[in-house]
């Protein structure tokens, strides 16, 4: 038995096409024959649809008018109009609260591998070096916004890591091409033309 993706429904595994994704352990597609074909026939209509200011909604089966629909995040408009797409998060409120909460289980791994990966160092190395600038930014000395993570400083000749920056100043050092002499051509222009909201350092 597996169950499909889409109507959440265990089927036996012959109600699934076969994939030729590498991802799949099983071999079968995430949805069951019956909602890849609904599917199919919904992008369909949707091309001749959009053409006349509708939309068909994956949910009732029901073109409706393009503004049911609230702007999805790749291809221009969600699938499901916004009574169907408000109906489904209701009922699968605890699942998606399942999967939120496995994807931040699993973040520790999926981050320890890119920091490994692309600086050379694991998460508890980040999280040591994090905790050695109390928490905020080496530059600006700032915390972060939400739960964005700093970047990982580092020089681009050698690779030697200097420290964990905010984006902004990350992204300032790299315009200046970590050239110390532009940094310090920057701030002097700055100190000539200052800001009547002078900035505060912490330290």
């Amino acid at each position: 038995m597996k169950t499909c993706g889409k109507c959440l429904i265990a089927k036996p595994a012959c109600a699934f096409a076969k994939s030729r994704g590498r991802g799949k352990k099983d071999g079968l597609h995430s949805w069951c024959r019956e909602c890849s074909r609904i599917y199919r026939g919904s992008v369909r209509r949707n091309r001749l649809a959009d053409s006349q200011g509708l939309r068909f909604c994956h949910g009732c089966q029901i073109e409706k008018p393009q503004t049911n629909f609230s702007n999805g995040t790749t291809r221009g408009l969600q699938a499901r109009c916004k009574d169907c797409a408000k109906a489904w998060r209701t009922k699968n409120a605890e699942v998606n609260s399942l999967k939120a909460k496995k994807r931040w289980l699993e973040e520790g791994g999926i981050k320890d591998r890119h920091y490994q990966g692309k600086y050379g160092i694991t998460l508890a190395q980040y999280n040591d070096m994090l905790a050695a600038q109390g928490g905020v930014c080496a530059l600006c000395r700032r915390d972060p916004k939400l739960k964005k993570r700093f970047s990982v400083d580092h020089d681009h000749m050698t690779g030697r890591i200097r420290g964990l920056l905010c984006m902004r100043c990350n992204t300032a050092i790299g315009h200046l091409l970590d050239e110390p002499g532009r940094a310090l051509a920057a701030a002097a222009y700055l100190e000539r033309h200052a800001s009547p909201r002078p900035f505060t350092f912490i330290a």
